[in-house]
């Protein structure tokens, strides 16, 4: 239960994420910490579903991730090599997870129920392998988002990867189509000016907030156009977004308001027509609106002149 937005600017990206936490049926808001993790100078990743689960895979992440680093501090990761690299650590956590469950309670393990399976009856090895391949965890998504090679936004769910650079934003989460509404709206676009794309982003998270589970803390980041750029959105700059945020949403409720009292002022012009129209043919049957007569947004046909002599 969350949000996490990633938006490209051309050569930089915008990325935001509310704070709420969900672990099994639990749910809460902390009021420090953040679900944007740095995994580089140039490189960050976002997560949503089952909070202990994504722990578990991401800490693995960020350890192979470092280690390189800490070996090879030239050579820059790439953002679909740590997209996939989350893939992996996923397989090897739900193998774990699963041989825990269904192989450990027979004394088994992944080694030796393959070496041991011509010695079963074939029912037991056809019944676990169908339990092995079915077991399931809890649906987690991440987005990773940055360089170096160009500004690039991947997004993973379980273990599929897709490459979003085209479409310019990503967003995972319960509030994910809530906040996607108001990129499509926009027409945003992957070069779209900086500035926007930063109001923009926190537009949508904040709009997103109306889903059930979408916390109300933002963190936000931006990384680009230079690699080892990658800072945190500071508390000044939040304020300034939300003040933005707010006069926009003032705005559309004022215009709202103005036109529901339009229409409605409309609206009962025509039904005083239609009565007035109502009144000067009461003596005539006339069908009801129900019966396709008149009402005051269907007005009746003006009758046409006959052509007879």
């Amino acid at each position: 239960m969350t949000v996490c937005i990633a938006a490209r600017a051309t050569n930089a990206i915008v990325g935001a994420s509310d704070r709420m936490l969900t672990s099994a049926d639990v749910q809460f808001e902390p009021s420090a910490g953040t679900k944007i993790v740095l995994l580089t100078s140039s490189m960050f990743v976002m997560t949503s579903g089952d909070a202990a689960l994504q722990a578990e895979i991401c800490s693995h992440v960020l350890s192979e991730i470092t280690d390189r680093i800490n070996r090879e501090p030239s050579n820059w990761w790439r953002v679909k090599e740590a997209a996939d690299l989350y893939i992996k650590y996923f397989n090897e956590v739900k193998n774990k997870r699963a041989e825990d469950a269904i192989l450990a309670p027979l004394h088994l393990d992944r080694h030796s129920f393959i070496a041991n399976q011509q010695m079963m009856a074939p029912s037991l090895v056809t019944d676990l392998t169908k339990e092995l391949l079915n077991f399931e965890l809890p649906s987690v998504s991440a987005i990773f988002a940055g360089f170096p090679t160009g500004a690039h936004i991947y997004t993973v769910r379980n273990n599929e990867a897709n490459c979003l650079d085209a479409v310019g934003y990503a967003a995972i989460g319960i509030g994910s189509r809530h906040a996607s509404s108001q990129f499509m709206f926009a027409g945003h676009a992957w070069n779209a000016p900086f500035s926007d794309t930063l109001l923009l982003t926190y537009y949508a998270k904040r709009k997103s907030e109306v889903a059930p589970g979408v916390g109300k803390g933002t963190d936000m980041v931006v990384v680009g156009p230079n690699l080892g750029s990658l800072i945190s959105v500071g508390d000044h700059a939040i304020a300034k977004l939300d003040q933005e945020y707010n006069n926009i949403t003032r705005s559309e409720v004022a215009a709202f308001n103005r036109a529901k009292g339009k229409i409605g002022k409309y609206v009962e012009e025509l039904t005083r027509q239609a009565q007035a129209a109502g009144a000067a043919s009461a003596d005539t049957q006339t069908p009801s609106p129900a019966d396709g007569g008149a009402s005051p947004l269907n007005e009746p046909e003006v009758p046409q002149p006959s052509s007879k002599n």
